[in-house]
């Protein structure tokens, strides 16, 4: 019995007589090499931007302008907020996040309304998890209040606080577009904590000698390490 011509017929599995053409391999190997030096391009400029970030970030908490230092960053932002909602987005993400709570924070400390997602250039997801890490950045604000015993100040601050905590709550959001409910949690659990010892700075200031000012609460800030 003859056997089935289509049967005997099988691909080469190795040697020069390959059954995907050489050609083929070799735009294979070209789209990888690209893709590859694509990402680490953006690695590296998603790098500067979010330790840039972090250190103008650092500065406006020491009370200098850290709007100068957002500026200089400000061509890494433009090379890597056009893969936002690429393929590459898990790249550049963390640093647009970054790059976003630090335009928020110097808008904040300056009393100026808040850039829209437009402005910066960055996609909703980024800019709501940008809002939700903006919570621990002003909690900060309201602990050095604290520590100095203006209390005026540190409740001002502290009504921002919650008004942002608020504004989180107002989204929901597929886990696979961005994890918002991490985000929500976490900035409950930061206000609670801020009332509370805003609640003992109260209590302190009013058992406190007339003239002594109020003796700060003992407290522990999420102050980021250094960043080279």
């Amino acid at each position: 019995m003859k056997s089935s011509s289509r049967s005997s017929r099988r691909p080469p599995a190795s040697g020069d007589d390959l059954w995907i053409p050489r050609s083929i391999r070799s735009s294979l190997e070209r789209s990888l090499r690209v893709r590859t030096d694509l990402r680490d391009r953006l690695a590296e400029d998603a790098r500067d931007l979010r330790r840039g970030s972090q250190n103008a970030m650092r500065e406006m908490h020491r009370g200098g302008d850290g709007k100068m230092l957002l500026q200089r960053l400000t061509p890494q932002a433009r090379r890597v907020i056009p893969y936002a909602a690429s393929r590459e987005a898990g790249v550049v993400d963390d640093a647009l996040q970054e790059w976003t709570e630090a335009h928020l924070l110097s808008a904040f400390l300056r009393g100026e309304s808040p850039p829209a997602p437009g402005d910066l250039g960055v996609p909703a997801e980024t800019y709501l998890a940008g809002v939700g890490d903006l919570v621990g950045e002003v909690r900060r604000l309201v602990l050095g209040d604290l520590t100095r015993g203006d209390l005026a100040r540190a409740t001002e601050r502290f009504g921002a606080m919650e008004g942002l905590f608020h504004f989180l709550l107002g989204f929901e959001s597929p886990r696979s577009i961005l994890a918002l409910k991490p985000k929500q949690d976490s900035a409950r659990s930061l206000v609670e904590r801020t009332r509370s010892e805003l609640a003992l700075a109260r209590i302190l200031s009013r058992a406190a000698p007339p003239g002594a000012g109020a003796p700060a609460p003992e407290m522990t800030s999420e102050a980021p390490g250094e960043v080279p």
